[in-house]
């Protein structure tokens, strides 16, 4: 495979929730794991307040990164953190993480990632969202190749 079959990547957006029980420095922390470190420097959240059910304070910490430079540093250091089995478990389920809009969604389990592991989760996770820039031509599968993409930075197994 050449570079001509990849779908070039356009932007990560990474959203994490802090509740009332939680450290908003901690899942700050969190997220800056899934970020390269060249990149932590410029980790700045945009936060949202929001109030839970029975009144509960929850801070809403959304990050972007545009750009194919920054995005594919992103996805590289997500594969190389994330574990075998999860990227076996994530290639099992590929299509299930691609939207409509051809983006690819994972989540996160906030507490391990904290710890400098990446888990697949879907309880209170941290979401990621990484738009490609699809250009559909005639007979192509767009999960299939997006599945070529992540194949060739690592992300599954």
């Amino acid at each position: 495979m050449d570079s001509t079959d990849l779908i070039r990547l356009l932007q990560i957006r990474i959203v994490a929730y802090a509740h009332a029980t939680e450290d908003e420095t901690n899942v700050l922390e969190a997220v800056k794991n899934l970020v390269p470190t060249s990149l932590q420097g410029g980790v700045q959240p945009k936060t949202r307040r929001l109030e839970g059910h029975f009144g509960n304070p929850i801070t809403v910490l959304e990050f972007e990164f545009s750009g194919e430079d920054q995005g594919n540093q992103i996805l590289e250091n997500i594969a190389k953190r994330l574990g075998k089995g999860e990227k076996r478990a994530l290639a099992m389920a590929f299509h299930r993480h691609v939207g409509s809009d051809g983006s690819l969604y994972l989540r996160f389990d906030k507490q391990e990632a904290f710890l400098g592991r990446l888990k697949l989760e879907t309880s209170d996770p941290i979401h990621v969202r990484i738009k490609f820039a699809l250009e559909a031509k005639p007979g192509q599968d767009v999960v299939d190749s997006l599945r070529k993409t992540c194949e060739r930075v690592g992300l599954l197994g």
